[in-house]
């Protein structure tokens, strides 16, 4: 009985290790894009970001005054609450063409205009 619990739990937990592996492999491959984007109150230097589909993005966030976060919910991108001074690297692969609203889920930053648009073409 331990041995079936053991293994069924172990088959539970292998695609959060895939989820982990491939993640990975983005750390691996050079970008083929780097944005730095600074993060002050209710506002992000980049209003406007163009990539191409299938490129690998790497988002640099600069967080200088307050506390901030981007958020791109259709690429799972979430750089988590960045301390003032601080900064996060985030990459992605841009495998979906359209227009994406990135934000800052804090408070209401995002109501006050803490957005931008990351355009796949």
């Amino acid at each position: 009985m331990h041995k079936l619990l053991l293994t069924i739990s172990l088959l539970l937990l292998l695609p959060l290790f895939q989820i982990a592996a491939d993640n990975n492999d983005l750390d691996d491959e050079e970008p083929d894009a780097v944005f730095e984007i600074a993060a002050t109150n209710y506002n992000f230097s980049e209003e406007e970001i163009t990539v191409s589909e299938g490129d690998l993005i790497e988002l640099v966030v600069y967080n200088s005054q307050g506390q901030h976060d981007l958020v791109i919910d259709e690429f799972n991108v979430d750089t988590g609450l960045i301390p003032t001074g601080g900064s996060v690297e985030v990459r992605f692969v841009a495998d979906e063409t359209g227009e994406f609203e990135y934000y800052c889920s804090v408070g209401s930053h995002r109501q006050a205009g803490m957005e931008g648009t990351l355009i796949v073409e």
